[in-house]
């Protein structure tokens, strides 16, 4: 049905409602997948933002309709419009990133190696200070005593308070 029209069978007038064609459906999901933005997968569309929303929540009213209020046979993807559309189509895509994340560690990527390790497992790497190159032991901790005397050696003031 392209235009609106009245419970009574009247045509309604105005602009044709617009839908998603399963192809454009298809699109969005990828697009989410990628996790872009609802504008972002509107543009891609050729829709505004607030259009594809809509379309998204009538498409849900009216796939209720069909299944004569059975919620549990409804994607309920729809029901909120884009919001809870992105929820259930961006872990696709987080997923899929993950997997691909960990094809290119086990292929013998030292780097994703280590942010996998920091990612998942809280290891961390040590920093190393270096001078010139080379490693610099770490540094024991000072008793307030040796720490004045060194201060001194090099001329600084002892307190914050002089």
């Amino acid at each position: 049905m392209s235009q609106r029209s009245h419970k009574n069978g009247k045509d309604k007038g105005g602009r044709p409602k617009k839908s998603l064609t399963r192809s454009q459906y298809s699109q969005l999901e990828k697009l989410v997948a990628r996790q872009m933005t609802g504008a972002e997968c509107a543009a891609m569309l050729g829709l505004h933002y607030d259009t594809l929303n809509r379309i998204l929540q009538d498409d849900w009213a009216e796939a209720l309709e069909k299944a004569e209020g059975d919620l549990e046979a409804m994607p309920d993807y729809l029901a909120d419009g884009f919001s809870k559309y992105f929820e259930r189509f961006r872990q696709v895509g987080i997923a899929s990133l993950r997997n691909k994340q960990y094809e290119v560690a086990m292929a013998g990527s030292e780097r994703m190696l280590i942010h996998l390790g920091e990612q998942y497992m809280n290891q961390r790497r040590k920093a190393d200070i270096t001078s010139k190159g080379e490693s610099i032991a770490p540094q024991e901790q000072l008793s307030d005593d040796e720490l004045a005397s060194a201060l001194e050696e090099r001329g600084l003031p002892t307190s914050i308070y002089h």
